[in-house]
Order: C-alpha cells, then sequence, then structure tokens
C-alpha cells in the first residue's frame, strides 16, 4: 500500500474504525470521505471475505440506526428551545425518518394492517363427493 493512496489492504484497525463511524449513524459515502478511509468497493469486498468485520458492520448499522433516532430527538428540543426553525426542522426530521424506515422497515416502517374475508362454505363430505362427481360428469 502507498502512503498517498487509500487503503486496500484488511486491517483489524482500519474495520474497526469504519464499523465506528457506522456505529454514530455515518453513511457509507460519509466514511469513505475520512482521512484514510477506503473507497466503498474495497468495504464491500472486505465485507465479503472477512466474517469478524461482516458481523461487526451489522451490529455498527444497526446502532447508527438508533443514532438517527436520537438525532429526531435532538431536533425536537432544538426546536423547543429555539435554536432550529420549526419548519426548517420538520424538513430534516422527515428527511431522517424516511430513511430510517428505509434502513429499518420492520422496526420502524408503517405497520401494514390486511384485513381478510373468510369466504370458504361449510361443506359436508357427501355434498362434496357429489360436487365432484357433478364436475366429473361435465367433463364426459
Amino acid at each position: 500500500m502507498s502512503d498517498t493512496g487509500r487503503p486496500t489492504d484488511y486491517t483489524e484497525d482500519t474495520a474497526n474504525k469504519i464499523c465506528d463511524l457506522f456505529a454514530m449513524g455515518k453513511s457509507m459515502r460519509q466514511v469513505c470521505l475520512e482521512d484514510g478511509m477506503p473507497v466503498p468497493s474495497t468495504i464491500y469486498l472486505w465485507l465479503s471475505k472477512h466474517r469478524e468485520f461482516s458481523d461487526k458492520y451489522v451490529c455498527a448499522k444497526a446502532d447508527g440506526q438508533e443514532c438517527l433516532v436520537d438525532e429526531l430527538s435532538e431536533i425536537a428540543d432544538k426546536v423547543l428551545t429555539g435554536d432550529y426553525d420549526p419548519n426548517q426542522a420538520r424538513v430534516a426530521a422527515d428527511i431522517k425518518k424516511w430513511h430510517i424506515t428505509k434502513l429499518a422497515p420492520k422496526k420502524y416502517g408503517d405497520k401494514q394492517f390486511i384485513e381478510t374475508k373468510d369466504t370458504t362454505q361449510e361443506i359436508t363430505d357427501e355434498d362434496l363427493n357429489a360436487k365432484i362427481l357433478e364436475l366429473m360428469g361435465s367433463f364426459k
């Protein structure tokens, strides 16, 4: 690895730094813009090759989702103290809410309720057999 380029060789230290940034709610783009961080394709390659890194990454991304939720509370607090304009804060909060529902739809997405109606009929074995015979007779 050259001193001037981005890292391509996997090291546990770099992997831990990457996971720390994801745990703080940083996106892949934000992580890769940090000094000394590899490009996204290198991170994806490492995820496919290094099981321990992959496991840490999954946990870090979950922690990052919680950070986004915390940021929503911070935005609300700053509106209440007058630090943020309510309309601008609403836009920022809506974007963060949309993002978190896409990252973790089961946990933070809108709940989907599906109502079904049972249209089956109660039928005796004799009536069922008669209907089967009737249908079989219609094919002759």
